[in-house]
């Protein structure tokens, strides 16, 4: 008897399926699979909803017999905004201009003001650069630099500020060079597939091993960030849990059978002064990059199916193809195949995927729409509506809220695929300006986004935050890296070379980029205490912020002084025992210096300013300047 293995895995997965607890709304059948469906649901309180979202949120809460918290202070909605959308602390003109707005729809303009502003792309571009595993090196043994890679974060920083649709966004990621190859950002978008690891260094024995590994990152990096799934877990067998069979697999990886790295001059006047510069690309036709030892072809001609994922094992070959479970019926590959001709410089194998995957109708566009909503719901709110966000297959986690996440991707689409209306639905709910639970809380608060968790600010941000608080901030956008610890840029524009991380975000869970990164893990360590009270990057930076406290001022008085450095640094004014504390530690310490030498080379003699920068230092160091309420 012949056995159909794909049927027998779906037929599985449908049994696991119908025997798992279902969440109130959510389909028959695997749910991530299924078409966008919702219905609002009513509420009790129908005062509370800013918005839609916020009836799907309270319908919850009211069925756990609670409430939901009440609306943070305007200070720290002022701070948890401009972090959460700029990752940046607010700056005084900020703070003065939406303070004084006591005028309906204040807070809405405060969005709209940051939605606008360029630091937005930059903040959101470092979370699809997690995502997306960037590097501007190989990683393994030599780990060696290509130093134009940094042209694909550019393009990402540039695209989250312009608000491209994100079915373009996507297209231009996985075929920018078939789709819209005369336009140089669409070339440089390519760079999200030759953003992965590289060996460098391969023996004879292994370049056919090697080249199936390199197209096993291409197809795992593209289910995983897009589509929520991990086809790799295909390489070797059928998949354990969801419906996605080895043939299938394979077929995918011929979608990238001949895509290889490799350089093309471009204008850069999309992202930086113009010019004419080497572009770190992916693409077919393209002269490949050069390997301390390279042996062999860098891309072969016929995918075959292996059994076990051995080369030795070659069964058959495969054409290329998609996923059957995200197909409608009666769509095939060639289904969104375009009047292009085949040539040498391309097979237009990547445009077809393209298509399919933005596909809301009969490709797995409607996967991509859940998918990346519920990433920005996560960065937002500390927690997906799907708290696996890199796996919407069978072993992740059901959606908390499936009514709510399926509106989000319903909204996405219907605004032709912008983000920043979606960020600013979020943003104006009021399930996003509840005050943190600081009493009451109960267990499942978490899933039912009742009140804020305090949350730790992310490595870039803590960092980002010590370089704005100075008089060096350097706002510079776009361009190539530095590897210097000291430079004053945003974190963002580090270069990032797999071996060598900074070691100040490294201790706050920077990721390695060896792959892509969905949620950052938060440790709690004491390297990361000492390295704020002893640093000699935060020293720098208090002396940088002292510096800029007393410019301008002939005459500064301490008081001055203690409120300038808690409203720079945590936006917020001194308390009453705050402010004496602050001056007494001011008065003892510039005692201190006035009967003892000069000991820093970066600051004047005065007494009171190197009694500042310690005090600038004590306020770095304190919860309140790494968390956000």
């Amino acid at each position: 008897m012949i056995v159909n293995v794909k049927t027998v895995c779906r037929t599985t997965l449908l049994l696991l399926v119908a025997t798992a607890p279902l969440t109130a709304g959510e389909p028959v059948g695997f749910w991530s699979f299924q078409p966008l469906r919702f219905s609002v649901p009513d509420v009790t309180n129908s005062d509370w909803p800013a918005n839609t979202l916020d009836r799907f949120i309270l319908h919850r809460i009211e069925r756990n017999r609670l409430q939901p918290a009440g609306r943070a202070s305007d200070e720290v909605l002022l701070r948890r905004a401009c972090f959460d959308l700029l990752g940046l602390p607010p700056m005084p003109g900020q703070r003065d201009t939406f303070l004084a707005d006591r005028r309906p729809g204040a807070w809405s303009r405060l969005v709209d003001r940051l939605l606008a502003n360029p630091h937005m792309g930059e903040r959101w571009g470092r979370h699809w650069l997690d995502v997306a595993r960037f590097a501007e090196s190989y990683g393994f043994e030599h780990d060696l630099d290509n130093l134009n890679a940094y042209h694909y974060r550019d393009f990402v920083i540039r695209a989250l500020n312009d608000d491209m649709p994100f079915d373009r966004f996507v297209g231009w990621q996985l075929a920018g060079d078939e789709l819209a190859g005369e336009n140089p950002l669409a070339r440089m978008a390519t760079g999200f597939l030759a953003a992965g690891v590289r060996n460098a260094d391969i023996a004879a024995v292994r370049v056919e091993q090697e080249r199936y590994d390199e197209l096993d990152d291409l197809a795992s990096t593209v289910g995983s960030s897009l589509l929520g799934l991990s086809i790799g877990c295909a390489r070797c067998h059928d998949h354990k849990y969801d419906p996605i069979s080895q043939e299938e697999y394979y077929r995918f990886l011929a979608v990238f059978e001949r895509t290889i790295r490799g350089e093309v001059k471009l204008s850069t006047a999309a992202t930086m002064a113009a010019g004419v510069r080497p572009v770190l690309v992916a693409g077919e036709g393209l002269k490949p990059l050069a390997r301390v030892y390279n042996p062999g072809p860098a891309f072969y001609t016929s995918t075959w199916y292996l059994r076990r994922g051995d080369v030795r094992l070659k069964d058959h070959q495969v054409r290329p193809g998609f996923l059957d479970v995200l197909t409608a019926e009666g769509g095939t590959y060639d289904s969104y195949r375009r009047p292009e001709v085949e040539t040498a410089k391309s097979s237009y194998r990547r445009s077809r995927l393209a298509r399919w995957i933005t596909d809301s109708q009969n490709g797995a566009g409607r996967l991509l729409a859940r998918v990346i909503v519920n990433r920005l719901w996560q960065h937002h709110f500390g927690r997906g509506l799907v708290t696996t966000p890199n796996d919407f297959g069978e072993r992740g986690e059901r959606p908390s809220h499936p009514g709510l996440l399926d509106w989000l991707a319903t909204e996405l689409i219907r605004a032709g695929w912008r983000l920043k209306p979606v960020h600013r639905l979020i943003v104006c709910s009021e399930a996003y300006r509840q005050a943190v639970l600081d009493v009451g809380r109960v267990e499942g608060d978490a899933g039912l986004f009742r009140g804020r968790p305090l949350r730790r600010l992310e490595a870039e941000a803590i960092r980002d935050s010590l370089v704005a608080a100075g008089d060096r901030f350097d706002a510079r956008m776009f361009g190539p890296g530095s590897l210097d610890t000291q430079q004053p840029r945003r974190s963002v524009y580090f270069r990032v070379k797999r071996s060598r991380l900074d070691p100040l975000l490294t201790l706050f869970d920077v990721p390695d980029t060896l792959q892509g990164t969905a949620t950052r893990p938060v440790t709690i360590v004491s390297p990361q205490a000492l390295a704020l009270m002893n640093g000699t990057f935060v020293r720098s930076a208090a002396a940088s912020f002292a510096r800029r406290l007393m410019t301008g001022t002939s005459a500064p008085s301490p008081a001055n002084l203690v409120n300038r450095v808690f409203l720079l640094a945590l936006g917020r004014e001194a308390a009453g025992e705050e402010r004496a504390a602050a001056l007494v530690f001011l008065h003892e310490q510039r005692a201190v210096y006035a009967s003892t030498p000069r000991g820093e080379s970066d600051l004047t003699g005065d007494p009171l300013q190197r009694a500042l920068v310690d005090l600038c230092q004590a306020v770095f160091c304190l919860n309140e300047f790494v968390y956000v309420e």
